[in-house]
């Protein structure tokens, strides 16, 4: 029996990585954007690279208490409703 959001080391490592891939690629855009888009200096670039560093984990935290809140499927819940139907034995066997 596994308990919690995340109960294997592998899968915790596996949003891990996601984690950090998605704050990454929000610093990447948001420092980009404001370098080169915005015509920004580098202090600017660097704190809006910040914000999206922010953004990501929050985003990330928000699609976590989402997945954890999910009610089970229907199946774990009501099993004896998905329960096929047994035939009756016939007298031809």
């Amino acid at each position: 029996r596994q308990d919690g959001i995340l109960p294997t080391t592998r899968l915790q490592m596996g949003f891990g990585i996601q984690v950090l891939v998605t704050m990454g690629t929000f610093f990447a855009l948001a420092y980009v954007s404001t370098k080169y888009y915005l015509r920004w200096d580098e202090l600017w670039a660097g704190l809006s690279g910040a914000i999206g560093l922010t953004f990501g984990l929050l985003l990330e935290t928000l699609l976590l208490i989402l997945r954890s809140n999910m009610p089970p499927p229907l199946r774990k819940q009501y099993p004896h409703l998905f329960v096929k139907a047994q035939q009756p034995e016939t007298a031809d066997g």
